[in-house]
């Protein structure tokens, strides 16, 4: 079992990408929660059967994709990583633009 967390101030849009994300990829949803957080924004929880740790690095390079998703965070038995940009990214784009 693998739990995807992450941040999102639009979750109708990136709940239902995400999802549909999983889907194609073929995953079976376990459960799905999203909590309102006091500062603004959702904090949005996925538990899934994947069977593969190298397709959950898939799913979660795209889900990170998604603009606006950040604090993104994946655990699975017993470890857990990061993943992506954190809040302090979301609030200071500019500071992590890169020069081209």
């Amino acid at each position: 079992m693998h739990t995807i967390q992450f941040t999102s101030p639009d979750p109708l849009d990136h709940v239902c990408r995400t999802l549909d994300t999983i889907r194609k990829m073929g995953f079976d949803l376990a459960s799905l929660h999203i909590d309102g957080q006091a500062g603004g924004g959702f904090r949005v929880s996925v538990s899934l059967d994947a069977h593969d740790l190298l397709t959950v690095g898939t799913l979660l390079d795209r889900v990170c994709s998604y603009v606006g998703v950040y604090d993104l965070t994946c655990e699975a038995d017993d470890v857990s990583w990061r993943h992506g940009r954190t809040s302090e990214d979301a609030r200071h784009p500019s500071a992590n633009a890169q020069e081209v």
